[in-house]
């Protein structure tokens, strides 16, 4: 069975926006596997699912984050080239009763890297030594709108910056966003360290918009209640990571990725912004 797929989400408007090529990137698509399981036409586990290219030929890596055999499950797909302003059409089959799943997070993903984006926060109650979850939220809801334009974009390899990597360090917010993949099961512990506010939110998503511009969410907790596991508000931070505001733990369990989303604003004077992860063991 082969059913068209026209990809219009978060990257590809984003793609508009900056008229810019976009290379194996990663593109969230959510299909009701339910009822094609129900129909018989789908394996019930979804170990027959796969994706091509606009050629149909070209098998595509992709991972399903969650939900088989619901009307919401989420499979990202990895997309070798997406044009500028435009429309990117692939494929999905399905219906192999042999077929074993080919989902795998390793080839889907960029491994141990880190998206993240910065901007201006000159709002004087939100940014202005950020107090609480609530303004976090407020900031993370208006990416890209004035006042809160975007200086830059890009991967890095850890949540460690003395400056601004993309503008100006005074003034402006810093939201790091990455699927963490635990090693091992137990008690993880975050922390953060920061000068100004900063936290560690878990999502149950990759909190960004379908449809948006890949930064911008356009209304608070689009994909549920955030999790606050760490944090530190208010003003200057000191110290080293994990000794700065309040630690927080959580039960994870080896295999089963989370989505981590990372804020910090920075008002003026010192600037930093700092995770830290300790692994059971």
């Amino acid at each position: 069975t082969l059913d068209s797929l026209k990809i219009i989400n978060a990257s590809l408007s984003y793609n508009a926006t900056l008229n810019n090529d976009l290379t194996d990137y990663q593109v969230l698509i959510t299909l009701d596997t339910q009822s094609l399981i129900s129909a018989g036409k789908m394996r019930s586990d979804c170990g027959d699912i796969r994706f091509t290219d606009s050629d149909g030929i070209t098998l595509l890596n992709y991972w399903i984050e969650s939900g088989c055999n619901t009307t919401n499950t989420k499979i990202w797909v990895k997309v070798p080239f997406i044009p500028a302003s435009s429309i990117k059409t692939i494929y999905v089959y399905y219906g192999n009763p042999s077929a074993t799943s080919a989902s795998d997070i390793s080839t889907t993903f960029i491994p141990n890297q880190i998206f993240l984006v910065t901007g201006r926060c000159t709002d004087g109650t939100y940014c202005d030594y950020t107090d609480n979850h609530t303004e976090f939220d407020y900031i993370r809801a208006r990416i890209g709108i004035s006042p809160f334009t975007v200086d830059g974009s890009g991967y890095v390899s850890s949540v460690n910056h003395g400056s601004n990597p993309y503008g100006s360090s005074d003034y402006y917010y810093s939201r790091y966003r990455f699927l963490y993949l635990p090693p091992t099961s137990g008690t993880y512990y975050f922390g953060t360290n920061s000068d100004d506010a900063s936290e560690v939110t878990f999502l149950p998503g990759d909190g960004y918009n379908a449809g948006g511009n890949g930064l911008q969410t356009p209304s608070p907790h689009p994909y549920g209640e955030h999790d606050v596991v760490a944090y530190w508000y208010g003003g200057h931070g000191t110290g080293t990571c994990g000794s700065n505001g309040t630690i927080g733990s959580r039960t994870l369990v080896a295999g089963q990725a989370i989505w981590i989303d990372y804020m910090q604003e920075e008002w003026d004077g010192g600037q930093l912004a700092q995770m830290c992860i300790n692994i059971p063991g």
